[in-house]
């Protein structure tokens, strides 16, 4: 679950980005199976210094890919073959545009 910007692990680059706010982190880890962020910090930190860090942490959340968020709109794997099975062998557009409405009104897709 590395991911990497330019060759640079999530994980270094919100490490530096929390540095570089003045917050005392001695270290960021990630949690293979659920990707939550740690933050290791070397004192405790203040009210200010933890929503300072909570903010720059949303930054680095993970984006929910297409098929995510279709499923979270109610189109998992099956319905969205037979949304295409419809489309191109029937010729019934019915279905696709049904997906196109819903994911439109979920930021599109």
């Amino acid at each position: 679950m590395t991911e990497k910007t330019n060759g640079i692990p999530v994980a270094v680059r919100l490490h530096e980005a929390l540095s570089a706010a003045g917050l005392p982190v001695t270290g960021v880890g990630r949690d293979r199976k659920t990707g939550a962020f740690r933050v290791d910090w070397a004192e405790s930190p203040g009210k200010e210094q933890e929503e300072a860090a909570q903010s720059i942490l949303a930054g680095f959340a993970p984006a929910s890919s297409k098929m995510d968020r279709m499923a979270q709109a109610g189109f998992g794997a099956q319905r969205l073959l037979a949304a295409l099975w419809e489309q191109v062998v029937e010729g019934d557009d019915a279905l696709v545009e049904e997906v196109r409405l819903k994911m439109e009104g979920q930021n599109g897709v």
